[in-house]
C-alpha cells in the first residue's frame, strides 16, 4: 500500500486540530505563515516544506482540551513546555518526521535561549 505522506502530514494536523474545539485550524494557520515567511526569505523548497510540515505537526503533543486552554489562555504556563516534549519524542519515532522533532521540541521557547546555541 502507497501512503501520500502530503496527504498524511495533513490528516495529522486535522486531528491535532480537533483538539482545541474552539481554535479554528490552528496548525494549518501556523503551516502557511511558516512557508510564506520561508517563501520571502527565499529558502530552498526543501526548507519550505520541511517549515510547512512543522507547522502543521507543531502541537502534536497536545492531547486534552485542558492543555489546549491553557495554550490559548496564558501560553505560558508551569508545565508549558510538556506537550513540546510529547509532541518532540512522537515525532522522533519515525525516521521521516525525526527531523521535524527539534523544531517541536522548541515551539515554545523563548527566543533569547536560542542566542548562543547551535541549532542543528
Amino acid at each position: 500500500m502507497k501512503i501520500d505522506l502530503e496527504q498524511f502530514i495533513w490528516a495529522l494536523s486535522s486531528t491535532v486540530d480537533l483538539v482545541g474545539v474552539d481554535e479554528i485550524q490552528h496548525g494549518k494557520r501556523v503551516a502557511y505563515m511558516a512557508l510564506r515567511c520561508a517563501e520571502l526569505m527565499g529558502l530552498p523548497e526543501k526548507e519550505i516544506t520541511k517549515l510547512y510540515r512543522i507547522g502543521l505537526l507543531h502541537d502534536c503533543g497536545v492531547s486534552s482540551t485542558v492543555v489546549h486552554k491553557n495554550l490559548v489562555n496564558d501560553l505560558e504556563w508551569e508545565g508549558a513546555d510538556i506537550h513540546c516534549e510529547i509532541g518532540a519524542e512522537r515525532m522522533s519515532q519515525f525516521s521521516t518526521f525525526a527531523p521535524l522533532a527539534h523544531a517541536i521540541r522548541y515551539h515554545h521557547t523563548r527566543w533569547e535561549c536560542f542566542i548562543d546555541i547551535e541549532i542543528p
